[in-house]
């Protein structure tokens, strides 16, 4: 989408695009110096020797443009969507170009960036009413296994209220007014109602319904506008996720290794054997450094008064122009109220760049670096499907029928919230039981995380 992001004007001798240049190609600036936070130097000229768009980069200068971005790719600059070539979009983004120097600029990313076998479908546009009003999304039948991706503009969010079946008589699969009572049967197919984009697995659990006539999604934007509609269906299951981590001042570590640090590989491994057992390969870690003023703004994560985390937003937005689908991983110092937290549920799987792009764990709120052996897999866990197993509060929300729920009556000291040791013998173990204690995974979680459209 990106229409909201102005790009500006190219002023006398300067570019944004190609389309800007009577001659040659819109490149960083030959001698330009790096300035942390600047906005990159453009102009016209010719390409030097180096990578091409899309290829792998570690800064500026290994790129024939001089473009490279945090997350390790050569890209070309654009001003608009239309400087981009086949299904490209033109989105912000920031470019590497010194040690300590990361500088905004607009560059031409892939809309979708997901494993070959995977079909996305763009369904087209649709007008979010504004303000208390909620706005009905059709969606088509999406055979057993699907995903659908809400995407508004201008930063626009979308709560997804309720979601039925367009059949007669229809089925109701969440309803976001009903689900936090007590006296009610759980969703059967619950979404994470406000991420952004907006996705909805469909279906994320043996207690859903397939249904051939479609879905009917209904959301509540606030702002209104546009919003683009993708979904994403798949045949087969894959085998391998890739991982990216992006270093963000948390216990001061830095890129390091094949698999990060000494105090970070072992996490790492660890995640390769929870994997595993849902038959899960772990594949390619690649490690980004993320320097100068945005390390500074953006390595303690503070909440909005609105309950916002815009502060992840912006750090989740440099996975633009990732190489290959993969799951995000940013360790910043701390996140006020959470120890880690995913762009969605499952995330929104083949865009690069978006606010909901990613997880992020607060490493310094770990009482040991070994701590984040089951928090990085139970972050892992909700990208690529699964919610809680059971709440705080004793309200089971996933729908999978053999997973362990620890019910209400454990609470022992009527505090109203479940601990693990009150849950102890009813699955205070699982990898996704809200507190992360244990490890476990139940065949139906295995078969979520296995239909992920991240797995190549």
């Amino acid at each position: 989408m990106g229409a909201c992001h102005d790009a500006g004007r190219a002023g006398d001798g300067a570019c944004l695009g190609d389309s800007d240049c009577a001659a040659g190609l819109c490149r960083v600036s030959e001698g330009a110096v790096p300035a942390d936070l600047a906005p990159l130097d453009l102009s016209c000229g010719a390409a030097a020797t180096g990578a091409g768009e899309g290829e792998a980069c570690a800064i500026g200068s290994d790129c024939a443009r001089g473009l490279c971005v945090v997350a390790g790719t050569c890209r070309v600059p654009c001003g608009r969507d239309a400087d981009c070539t086949g299904d490209g979009r033109c989105a912000h983004v920031f470019a590497r170009t010194g040690v300590t120097a990361l500088q905004p600029a607009f560059a031409c990313i892939p809309r979708f960036t997901l494993p070959a076998d995977v079909v996305a479908t763009r369904e087209g546009i649709v007008e979010l009413a504004a303000g208390d009003a909620e706005t009905d999304v059709l969606l088509p039948g999406l055979g057993p296994n699907g995903l659908a991706i809400v995407s508004p503009e201008c930063d626009v969010t979308a709560l997804g209220v309720y979601l039925r079946t367009r059949d007669e008589p229809t089925t109701v699969l969440f309803d976001v007014h009903r689900s936090g009572d007590p006296a009610l049967e759980p969703p059967l197919n619950p979404i994470a109602a406000a991420a952004r984009p907006l996705t909805a697995l469909l279906p994320n659990g043996s207690l859903s319904v397939l249904s051939e006539a479609g879905y009917s999604l209904r959301v509540r934007s606030g702002g209104g506008g546009p919003a683009e509609v993708v979904t994403l269906e798949r045949a087969a299951r894959g085998t391998t996720l890739d991982l990216d981590l992006y270093y963000v001042g948390g216990r001061g570590l830095r890129p390091e290794g094949v698999r990060g640090p000494a105090g970070l590989a072992p996490s790492v491994d660890a995640l390769e054997s929870i994997l595993a057992v849902a038959a899960i390969a772990l594949g390619e870690v690649r490690q980004h450094d993320v320097v100068g003023g945005l390390l500074g703004r953006h390595s303690v994560i503070e909440r909005a008064p609105n309950g916002a985390y815009d502060e992840l937003s912006e750090l989740f937005a440099l996975t633009a122009g990732a190489p290959s689908p993969s799951v995000s991983v940013f360790l910043v110092r701390s996140i006020d109220g959470a120890i880690g937290f995913s762009g969605g549920v499952p995330g929104p799987a083949g865009i690069t760049g978006s606010d909901g792009s990613g997880i992020a764990i607060g490493l310094d709120l770990l009482p040991t670096l070994s701590a984040l052996d089951t928090v990085l897999a139970h972050e892992v866990g909700h990208y690529l499907g699964l919610f809680h197993t059971t709440e705080p509060a004793g309200l089971v929300l996933e729908p999978l029928s053999d997973t362990p729920a620890c019910s209400r009556d454990r609470d022992a000291d009527g505090n109203g919230i479940l601990t693990a040791e009150e849950c102890a013998g009813a699955g205070a173990d699982n990898l996704m039981f809200w507190a992360t204690s244990g490890e476990a995974l139940s065949e139906q979680q295995m078969d979520v995380l296995g239909r992920s459209f991240l797995l190549r």
